[in-house]
């Protein structure tokens, strides 16, 4: 049967999971932030189902939909703890920092694998004083801890749930940080993996095809099922797809173009958004962007960058904005509404939640301004 596993005190929840795996039940974390509307849907996904003996859940949401339960074998994570160990140098000497929410599966497999593979845990927030030597976080959490004054040297950050931008691996290697980024998902577990601001390649054990633009992977690290709108595309010979795009290099090395439903359609280009904002990423004064379509009349959709700011941009940091755009993707990808706000919204894993953006821009509630 599965458990159902409060994720407000990470960890009471991480115990509960542990203890769970070890009578051979199916834990699943949930997350104490969802409203009252998705708490219940993701509930009735839990008693929709009859996981095997040995089964782990996780709900995927991604950045814009609804949950989903995705199930998967412990072995299936287990599996993937010795490549895991040997990109990222986690051992038993080691004392691991898990930053984000339990119910985030990146986080919950980041303080499971810490436990398997007998490294310290501290389940904290990114400025908790204890020590440490590797974090795991995404890359609005890497950039706050590179704008922080903790001496870096000589440690480790494992960035996934985002593209992670070139420019931010390159303030990490100038602070003495390595950093590991993984692209993957909850249904997919790893797919690729890099080291500082090398390129994507295949995490051992994975094999990796681009069809039609869509990314499609093979491995042990796969789940077994998904409760919820759209399933997961699987083929005969064991692969499957979270409808992802990218591109397979002559070299092996793999450039994810973002979700094919994050794309945006406008003035019949199709442009895909994650390129737009790893381009913007990383500039001054600057902590994150989302790029979204926004509607119009003629062209049918124009994209516009909605930028996370600490505080008001100079038309010097304008300018570099629209520079930088313009230098790194085609013209049809260059925004042509700018707006900056304090804080963008995001999901419990710390991704920025583009239909929330999407809709506050929409509905005026996001408190955009225009950014002249």
């Amino acid at each position: 049967m599965l458990v159902e596993v409060d994720g407000a005190d990470a960890p009471a929840a991480l115990a509960a999971v542990l203890r769970a795996r070890r009578r051979g039940r199916a834990p699943v974390v949930l997350d104490p932030s969802w409203p009252p509307a998705v708490r219940a849907a993701a509930e009735r996904s839990l008693h929709a189902v009859r996981p095997a003996e040995g089964s782990l859940g996780a709900f995927s949401s991604g950045s814009s939909r609804r949950p989903r339960l995705v199930l998967r074998s412990w072995a299936s994570w287990e599996a993937s703890h010795p490549p895991f160990c040997a990109l990222t140098g986690i051992g038993p000497g080691s004392t691991v920092l898990v930053t984000g929410p339990l119910s985030a599966s990146l986080h919950l497999y980041g303080a499971v694998h810490a436990v398997d593979v007998g490294a310290t845990l501290v389940l904290a927030q990114l400025d908790d004083r204890r020590p440490w030597d590797v974090v795991h976080v995404v890359p609005a959490g890497l950039d706050r801890l590179l704008a922080g004054p903790l001496d870096l040297a000589g440690r480790t950050a494992v960035c996934a749930g985002d593209a992670l931008p070139p420019s931010l691996a390159a303030r990490a290697a100038d602070r003495g940080l390595r950093v590991v980024a993984y692209y993957g998902a909850t249904e997919l577990s790893f797919v690729a993996a890099a080291e500082g601001t090398g390129s994507l390649r295949p995490f051992r054990g994975v094999e990796v095809e681009v069809r039609d633009g869509t990314v499609w992977a093979r491995s042990p690290y796969l789940c077994t099922e998904v409760l919820g709108d759209p399933p997961l595309r699987r083929d005969s010979e064991g692969f499957a797809t979270v409808e992802d795009l990218g591109e397979l290099a002559a070299d092996g090395s793999l450039r994810v173009l973002g979700r094919a439903d994050e794309a945006v359609t406008t003035g019949g280009a199709t442009v895909h958004v994650e390129a737009v904002e790893v381009a913007l990423r990383g500039a001054p004064g600057v902590t994150d962007v989302a790029v979204v379509g926004t509607p119009h009349a003629a062209l049918g959709q124009l994209l516009a960058a909605v930028v996370e700011a600490a505080g008001s941009l100079p038309p010097p940091a304008r300018r570099l904005l629209r520079d930088r755009a313009a230098a790194a993707v085609a013209p049809a990808a260059v925004p042509r509404r700018w707006y900056v706000v304090p804080a963008l919204p995001r999901t419990p894993a710390g991704k920025v939640a583009r239909g929330d953006v999407r809709r506050g821009l929409a509905e005026g509630t996001l408190g955009a301004q225009p950014l002249a």
